[in-house]
């Protein structure tokens, strides 16, 4: 049970958070900086990873010395699909590194898709009570996985989608999972304001003892189109309503183990009355905070869940995982907000679920009006060419039909759905095809299974004879930064095809994917293991091509050194 793991749970102190690149930023505050200014305000670093990024070196080098919480930026909790094995494996070898107290982070949609390039995000769950039983589920699959405590977070946002209370929704997820929380209090600012709730709406119901970490945050006020919201800026700035929160929150989180102030990209100077202010409220809810002492164990752990509004979320009619993949849309999409807010149901929505999304102010979808334009600014450094000879149109209807749907709902990546997309045009189907080829070697996925195959994020494609010359002769003329040249207005004329033909091979490099020009017979080799061959029938297919039987290892071998092939002989 949660509270007989409880007593292993140091007590960490006030600390900071931090993420990749953040401590080098122009101005940021330096954690190390902080420690030997005012140490009480610096007893531990959060550090917020994505796998795929890492660690920086100033995170590293605090790693070594000092105690740190690893707040994870990467994994959608509620989708099981999320934990891969190369996730968990990767997961577990920073656990080793950094040694971290617990692990924390948003208890939200990190990502639609895959984890690829320009679709990771962050967007509050579905408020929904299926929703909530299947994070319970994945934080407990993570923490037994991990053998570290697991602390869902709520997270920020300008949409909720659902019929329970925030508080509500995270009370249910730490009674399935048997867990501890991280109550963000600038984060429920957000929500409450959202919902024209005071700001201590549902505290009264909620398990703080159940709270081990609390997150306290600047916000700024803004409009969008006369819609009102909170930003989560972490900016020094802290609002009333999310002090009126912390003070609620200590005097009730009788288990509490740490503060941070999330204040990473402010100078040091900004930031000390922020971390006065804590210092000075949590010695006055929880005095010896920084102190080891006893946990009292509550007289019943279990907690009844109050929900205050309808709750209709078991219905077969409301599926959660089809109202975040519409969530997801709508943020990308202002054609979908128009069907939807139109009085259409946007497929494959059923009315009950297009009737939850209606509750949400249809503003409130485009207030990052830079969302959607970091897709197409990722589509158009990953196409260039082929976004040049089409115009920008040509992404923007990529965002509103079905391939990015099908992206959202089957995980997929959109850089393949848009390659596939934009060959559909035929004037560009060959630039295109060369711009897939680039996007799928840039994804290089291992390979598995017996016999030979290509190595991973090679391809051999038969073109058009001089159309890698003309690709390269397109690009070029775009300069240094394509996706600039190409907002700016600039537009290509897509060159004829001839009727003769080229064998392209594209295949990973030291700096990217390299494209070359390979004679006919070892693109057709290429082609032959691209879904994998046994070695005996590589060997008799290559005898049928002419190749003497004492030079087939050798050949084989070239292949393998030169990053073709690879050869599995189990």
């Amino acid at each position: 049970m949660f509270h007989d793991r409880l007593p292993a749970l140091p007590r960490l102190g006030i600390g900071l958070s931090t993420e990749y690149g953040a401590i080098a930023s122009p101005g940021a505050l330096d954690p190390m900086a902080l420690r030997a200014h005012a140490p009480q305000y610096a007893s531990f670093l959060e550090l917020g990873v994505e796998l795929s990024k890492g660690l920086d070196s100033a995170a590293e080098a605090w790693a070594a010395n000092h105690p740190v919480t690893w707040h994870f930026l990467d994994i959608n909790l509620d989708d099981p699909e999320d934990f891969d094995p190369e996730w968990i494996a990767g997961s577990r070898a920073l656990i080793d590194r950094v040694r971290p107290a617990w692990a924390c982070g948003d208890a939200g949609l990190w990502h639609f898709g895959r984890r690829d390039r320009g679709q990771m995000l962050l967007l509050p769950p579905i408020l929904t009570a299926g929703s909530a039983d299947r994070l319970a589920e994945g934080v407990a699959r993570l923490r037994e996985a991990w053998g570290l405590e697991v602390l869902p977070e709520n997270p920020p946002g300008v949409a909720f989608v659902g019929d329970m209370h925030l508080l509500d929704f995270f009370g249910r997820v730490a009674e399935r999972a048997d867990t501890g929380l991280l109550l963000d209090c600038a984060h429920l600012a957000i929500y409450q304001q959202l919902q024209g709730n005071a700001p201590l709406d549902g505290l009264d119901g909620f398990p703080l003892d159940r709270v081990v970490e609390i997150h306290i945050a600047g916000g700024v006020r803004r409009q969008h189109r006369g819609f009102s919201y909170i930003e989560d800026s972490h900016t020094t700035d802290v609002l009333p309503e999310t002090w009126e929160i912390v003070g609620r929150v200590l005097a009730g989180a009788r288990n509490l183990r740490a503060v941070v102030f999330e204040c990473e990209r402010n100078g040091l100077e900004a930031t000390l009355p922020g971390f006065a202010r804590i210092a000075e409220m949590v010695e006055r809810y929880l005095p010896g905070f920084s102190q080891e002492r006893k946990v009292e164990e509550p007289a019943n752990i279990q907690h009844d869940v109050k929900i205050r509004h309808d709750v209709r979320t078991d219905r077969q009619e409301v599926d959660a995982a089809r109202l975040q993949q519409a969530a997801v849309r709508l943020m990308h999409d202002p054609a979908m907000v128009a069907r939807l807010y139109g009085g259409s149901r946007p497929e494959p929505l059923r009315e009950a679920e297009a009737a939850m999304l209606r509750r949400v102010d249809a503003r409130a979808w485009g207030v990052d009006g830079w969302r959607r334009a970091g897709l197409i600014t990722a589509l158009l450094e990953e196409f260039p060419v082929s976004a040049a000879c089409l115009g920008i149109g040509a992404l923007e209807a990529f965002l509103s039909g079905p391939g990015f749907a099908e992206v959202v709902a089957a995980r997929g990546s959109m850089a393949e759905a848009a390659a596939a997309a934009l060959a559909a045009h035929r004037p560009i189907l060959w630039l295109a095809r060369i711009e897939g080829m680039v996007a799928r070697c840039r994804r290089a996925r291992s390979v598995g299974g017996p016999g030979w195959r290509l190595a991973p994020g090679v391809e051999a494609q038969e073109l058009p004879e001089g159309t890698l010359a003309a690709w390269q002769e397109l690009r070029a003329q775009m300069g240094a930064d394509p996706a600039a040249w190409a907002v700016a207005g600039g537009r290509l004329r897509a060159p004829a095809a001839g009727r003769a033909r080229e064998w392209l091979v594209v295949q990973p490099g030291p700096q990217g994917p390299q494209l070359s020009i390979q004679p006919e017979p070892v693109a057709r080799l290429l082609e032959k293991v691209r879904g994998g061959r046994g070695d005996g029938e590589v060997r008799r297919w290559l005898g049928r091509q002419g190749v003497a039987a004492g030079e087939v290892d050798e050949l084989l071998a070239g292949f393998v050194e030169d990053g073709l092939l690879v050869y599995n002989g189990a």
